[in-house]
């Protein structure tokens, strides 16, 4: 089997979604408001390629922290190792770490 190839935050913005990098960025109202979207907001910030700018990124595409762990799970937004990661993590296990 071989490893996940692993790539820097950089690659991935480069590589990023067609219409390119909003201009603005902000997080969008009840991003994380219940339990279930605090607990996969934990599992997301155990993954090294999605940055702070990266995260924000998704949340104004998916508007919910569950939503971005499901597209970080989709392969969006991160490098092969975390969407393998993502995918192996159930978020409540680390949030109750």
């Amino acid at each position: 089997m071989t490893a996940p190839r692993l790539r820097r935050p950089s690659d991935l913005a480069r590589e990023g979604p067609a219409g390119g990098r909003p201009e603005r960025l902000a997080w969008p109202e009840g991003f994380a408001e219940d339990a279930a979207d605090r607990q996969a907001l934990f599992a997301l910030t155990c993954l090294a390629s999605v940055t702070a700018r990266r995260l924000l990124e998704l949340a104004v595409r998916h508007r919910t922290a569950r939503g971005c762990l499901t597209a970080v799970r989709r392969g969006e937004g991160s490098s092969d190792a975390d969407r393998a990661l993502a995918s192996a993590i159930e978020p409540v296990d680390v949030a109750g770490a």
